[in-house]
């Protein structure tokens, strides 16, 4: 005590509290530049990767090119416009000979060209200028020589100026004469406008002439179309068919005898001779059918004889073809290759429009012309083919999203509590349970798979037609809720006995095939109701050719779904039966039977494993894909079942679950749609439909996570108190999961739909369908303002799809 009186503590010394923040000073000074100094590593590294040049950016060649690219995205191709050609000429004098040429005649729209100087030695320089043209227009220079041929000799383009005026020089061409000689100035303007749409049209067959759409409307039974054919040799011997836009045969003639088509849509058809050589009419004469009747087979060919193209044949007399949809050849003159007509009779009014002729030649059947019958006539101006493209394709992608998002929500939904840690968690099976239950998964399976194809030949005597389907239908209803009345009563008198017990498992196990059955029968009855639809009411064969699908989908997906019910079926019952066992068995005979279970199970997976190897690659080696799988599988089951007997414990198969549905879905995410849709269309062909099926996957996984992560956030509090009622682990997630997990459902999927929208833009890049194939299709050709049009519809789509989703969010979530 005197001692510590004697020699008190000294205080503390103030340095060491400022010693310590000097010291982590310095620490956090020396990190940081430590942190600058890596980062500026990195970020170098990353541009020498990176290929990093700022030389190429200022070249004037790459800037050319981007500001063409950018004017011609700038511009879409939405509209098309006619065109016409405006000619200004005036006269010139190669070489000077004394006489002054004649001024050039202004356009009707008041344009006019002259060159300086007006006469020229051959190589001396000359400029042309315009005036009066339109401002932004292109002009094409041509020199036109004295000529007994068509010769144009072009000499260069010049852009108008903003005073509608342009200016070119060129070098005189060596072309002398002393007769005056032209330089033409050519430039398009457009046909019509928006308040002055005017029609065009297009000379379709190249025959010169404008062809209606329809024939001609007539008081008589049937009216004539007379078709004047384009120059070309028509071969003899040989024949000529008309068909439909789907290339459906209407009639099929022929001259130097009858023959068999032997290609295109005649293919396999045998030729109606018509026995008159129709190239050996004289001018104004023509083989012609006469006779009473409505079809071609009521009339006979004859002649030569005078034409009578436009109206009815001589000797000719028309009956009324009632309901009957007739079109046939009626009128034939091949006088040269010059002049050759052929004259079809139909209905008054009949469209002729996408109707075309094939020429044959009788020699070997093969075809070698084909004809339109109808002209195109259009508005000008109008939307443009790539714009309707454009449509037709952003309509494609969004129904595209859809499906995926639709097929991708109905999937991760079941999907998303298997990846719920804190459902799964908690799910512990005895062994020999989990043991007896991975044996019976093959054989549950193997079992609903033979049901199903012995369900499917069974269901054959129900192939007649939609009444039978129907009837067959009713029948196999009544079946079901009959039997499920007698298993399911509403009260039992007295507790069942076994056999009863049996009898109504039984009944179950009736009633389960005869709901495959009854599944067939209505995979049957939709596809013939679609057929329907589209027979009766073509203008919604759409909705017919849905029907068709659901049909289709259900009758692929039947094998499947039975397969898993049976699975899974044999799977539980062999779970309970091991409960069962738990009261039966002694603990020496349970225990010795659990492991004999247990290496049995770890046998299945062992050959499951080594076959999925064998599949994919190939190694056709029993030894190595069976037994030694089978065997390493066994004594590894073995092992486990010993672990978890010595230690009295279930196993804990949730835990199981969830990390492998967490890495499947995280394997599939990390796939993006634009390559999975490769492996797709191998599969399924290039188109929409692979797209959908890659983006659907895709979502699948990513919803599933998502949806997996919000299960995992719920509030525990209702959960816990659904559990302390006593409540199955189904009623738990029913009343106390579900609840809480509908609105960010709901959010979750309409954002994934905003999602696929701008996926399945690009998805078409790798085959996928949607606006992404033309979008590419047309960068890969350099057609910039076809391409701009696609880009603009994606945009628009995508924003539209933002604010709808995010307003439709606004008012469910």
């Amino acid at each position: 005590m005197a001692d510590e009186i004697s020699n008190p503590s000294e205080p503390p010394s103030d340095d060491a509290p400022l010693n310590g923040k000097r010291r982590r000073g310095w620490r956090r000074t020396l990190f940081i530049i430590i942190l600058i100094l890596a980062s500026f590593v990195v970020y170098a590294f990353a541009f020498a990767k990176t290929d990093v040049s700022l030389e190429e950016i200022q070249s004037e060649t790459r800037q050319e090119q981007l500001f063409r690219i950018l004017r011609a995205l700038a511009r879409p191709d939405l509209i098309r416009y006619d065109k016409e050609d405006l000619v200004v000429t005036t006269d010139v004098f190669i070489p000077c000979n004394g006489t002054t040429p004649s001024p050039g005649t202004p356009d009707q729209s008041g344009a006019t060209i002259s060159v300086t100087p007006s006469c020229a030695s051959p190589g001396e320089m000359m400029t042309v200028n315009g005036t009066g043209f339109e401002v932004g227009k292109s002009v094409t220079i041509d020199f036109v020589p004295k000529s007994d041929f068509d010769i144009v000799l072009p000499e260069g383009r010049a852009d108008v100026l903003d005073d509608g005026t342009f200016s070119l020089t060129f070098e005189a061409p060596l072309r002398e004469t002393e007769e005056p000689q032209q330089v033409k100035a050519t430039t398009q303007t457009n046909v019509g406008s928006w308040t002055n749409r005017v029609i065009v049209w297009t000379d379709t067959n190249g025959n010169g002439v404008q062809d209606p759409a329809s024939l001609p409307e007539s008081d008589e039974p049937l009216s004539m179309f007379a078709l004047a054919l384009p120059e070309f040799k028509v071969r003899s011997p040989g024949g000529v068919t008309l068909v439909d836009k789907n290339y459906n045969v209407l009639d099929f003639i022929s001259w130097g005898g009858s023959f068999e088509a032997t290609t295109g849509s005649g293919n396999g058809l045998i030729s109606r001779d018509i026995a008159i050589d129709p190239f050996s009419v004289d001018n104004g004469d023509s083989i012609q059918m006469t006779g009473t009747g409505s079809t071609p087979e009521d009339f006979v060919w004859s002649g030569p004889v005078a034409s009578t193209f436009g109206v009815r044949n001589t000797g000719q007399e028309f009956a009324d073809p009632g309901s009957r949809s007739v079109l046939f050849f009626n009128e034939v003159a091949f006088e040269s290759d010059e002049n050759q007509t052929i004259e079809i009779a139909g209905e008054p009014g009949a469209s002729t429009d996408d109707m075309s002729m094939i020429f044959f030649d009788a020699t070997d059947g093969t075809q070698y012309k084909i004809i339109r019958l109808a002209d195109k006539t259009d508005l000008s101006p109008r939307l443009s083919d790539n714009a309707l493209s454009t449509w037709d394709r952003i309509v494609e992608t969004v129904m595209l999203a859809l499906l995926a998002t639709t097929v991708g929500t109905i999937l991760a939904v079941p999907l998303s509590f298997l990846a719920a840690k804190n459902l799964m968690r908690d799910v512990m099976v005895p062994i020999i349970n989990l043991s007896l239950s991975i044996i019976a998964l093959p054989i549950g399976f193997s079992i609903g798979l033979r049901a199903s194809r012995w369900a499917t030949s069974l269901r054959s005597f129900t192939d007649a037609n939609i009444v039978t389907l129907a009837l067959a239908l009713v029948v196999l209803i009544a079946l079901v809720w009959a039997i499920l009345r007698w298993t399911f009563p509403a009260e039992d008198v007295e507790k069942p006995g076994l056999g009863l017990r049996s009898l109504r498992s039984g009944a179950l196990i009736l009633t389960a095939f005869i709901v495959l059955i009854a599944s067939y029968v209505v995979a049957n009855l939709l596809i013939l109701i679609g057929e329907l639809i589209e027979d009766l009411a073509p203008f919604i064969g759409f909705m017919g050719n849905f029907v068709i699908k659901l049909g289709e989908i259900t009758e692929i997906g039947i094998p499947v779904f039975s397969s898993l019910v049976g699975a899974f079926a044999l799977a539980l019952a062999a779970s309970k039966f091991g409960y069962f066992l738990f009261t039966r068995f002694s603990y020496r005979t349970l225990n010795v039977t659990t492991l004999i279970a247990s290496g049995v199970a770890g046998a299945v997976v062992g050959i499951g494993v080594g076959s999925i190897i064998d599949w994919f690659y190939q190694v056709e080696n029993p030894t190595v894909t069976l037994y030694v799988p089978a065997a390493i599988g066994a004594v590894f089951g073995m092992i486990l079942s010993v672990k978890a007997l010595r230690k009295g414990e279930s196993q804990n198969i949730g835990l199981t679950i969830y990390y492998m549905a967490r890495t499947v879905f995280n394997g599939l995410r990390s796939i993006e749609p634009l390559v999975m849709v490769i492996i797709f269309v191998v599969w399924v062909g290039i188109g929409p439909f692979a797209g959908a099926l890659a983006l659907a996957l895709h979502t699948t996984a990513a919803l599933a996570k998502l949806y997996s992560e919000q299960v995992e956030s719920i509030n525990t509090g209702p959960l816990e108190a659904v559990r302390a009622t006593g409540a199955t682990r189904l009623q738990t997630v029913i009343y106390a999961v579900v609840p809480q997990i509908i609105p960010p459902y709901i959010s979750f999927t309409m954002y994934r739909w905003d999602i696929n929208v701008r996926m399945s833009t690009i998805i078409g890049f790798a085959g996928g369908g949607g606006i992404g194939f033309l979008l590419q299709q047309n960068i890969n050709l350099l057609q910039y303002r076809a391409a701009a049009a696609q880009m603009l519809a994606i945009a628009i789509v995508v924003a539209s799809m933002d604010y709808i989703s995010s307003r439709l969010r606004e008012r469910i979530v």
